[in-house]
């Protein structure tokens, strides 16, 4: 659609005009309800073809709601999707943009976060991540508000260690399990240019105990680390349930696998 067609468009099927009209904004589709929020496109690329674009690069609003909270992800993630899809290029969504929109999921994420997670007291990203104890603060500014499932997220570090976005949620599963495959983990880590990956995944029940499958699959990660060159430093399993409080594990520290020799990490604590 061009600015043209937009322009043309009837006032009743313009993003803004449906919302008008919706006796609820839970009947106003995904596309248009991110329309309102973009405001405006860009030539060749109107703000409702743009919000139709950036879903339809997720699969759908749910997921893409879920990772845009992160800004810089998100802007090259569009980047790898422009490369792939060119006759279909994400436009107009410049760093300001993008900005404006993950501040406006963060609001809402904190809305509906547990009591005490506010401006004041949400987990804050550390400036590095040299141990475990920092990681888990990393983790745990994604992970708040999503504890009522298992999420696997990645955190990409630089040669100093410090983190290069917040942690990517990777798969979402259920209340017991989250498949994951370490192309998913590893795909992040290549598309960051990461120097080192941290990863993590919680416990809805509050039991951040690993399971044997969780054994398997750090296995399996470490394999995937070794063949591309990019380590693994670490793999936490974060009690995340009602009565957690604060716990969590640490597969390096624990001696649940063999990882290879870097900076040691206490085994558990509270974060």
């Amino acid at each position: 659609m061009t600015a043209n067609d937009f322009k043309s468009m009837a006032d009743e099927q313009k993003p803004r005009e449906k919302m008008a009209r919706a006796p609820s904004l839970r009947e106003v589709s995904g596309e248009d309800l991110l329309a309102v929020v973009l405001k405006t496109g860009s030539q060749g690329c109107d703000v409702s073809e743009l919000s139709s674009r950036l879903i339809a690069m997720f699969g759908s609003t749910a997921a893409f709601v879920r990772c845009a909270s992160d800004w810089r992800a998100l802007r090259e993630r569009i980047k790898v999707y422009n490369e792939e899809h060119p006759e279909k290029r994400i436009l107009g969504a410049g760093d300001v943009k993008l900005q404006e929109l993950a501040a406006s999921i963060e609001l809402a994420r904190r809305g509906f976060a547990p009591s005490g997670d506010d401006d004041d007291s949400a987990p804050a990203m550390p400036e590095y991540v040299r141990n475990v104890d920092d990681a888990v603060r990393a983790f745990r500014v994604s992970l708040a508000g999503r504890g009522e499932q298992e999420n696997f997220f990645v955190l990409p570090v630089d040669v100093k260690s410090a983190p290069m976005s917040e942690p990517i949620c990777v798969t979402r599963g259920t209340i017991v399990s989250t498949p994951v495959h370490p192309r998913e983990v590893f795909k992040e880590a290549v598309r960051w240019g990461a120097h080192a990956v941290f990863v993590a995944h919680n416990h809805p029940s509050g039991d951040p105990t690993p399971s044997r499958d969780d054994i398997v699959l750090t296995q399996r990660l470490l394999e995937a680390s070794s063949a591309l060159s990019i380590p693994l430093i670490d793999h936490i399993v974060i009690g995340s349930g009602r009565g957690a409080s604060g716990s969590y594990v640490s597969f390096r520290a624990a001696k649940l696998v063999e990882f290879p020799d870097t900076k040691p990490a206490s085994r558990k604590g509270k974060a």
